[in-house]
């Protein structure tokens, strides 16, 4: 017999209402496409833009950034200890 089953996954999201940024901690698009539908759902107003990563590897481009902090995107700088 099937059985059904809810599967439970914890997806940080950072609400970054000083830079007016959403931060979702995943790499699947699948996953992303459904957490920004939900924000969208609840804040029918909102503007959702994806600050897009060409490499489509983070731990590379995050180390690029931080060679070259120039290259980062508008609005994004490093910190201190960086």
């Amino acid at each position: 017999l099937a059985q059904a089953f809810i599967v439970q996954k914890e997806i940080p999201v950072l609400f970054d209402t000083l830079s007016n940024r959403i931060i979702i901690q995943s790499t699947s698009p699948n996953m992303i496409d459904k957490i920004t539908t939900l924000i969208r759902q609840t804040f029918p107003d909102i503007q959702l833009t994806l600050v897009e990563n060409k490499n489509n590897n983070l731990a590379k481009q995050l180390t690029q950034w931080i060679i070259h902090p120039q290259t980062l995107p508008d609005g994004f700088e490093l910190a201190q200890d960086c």
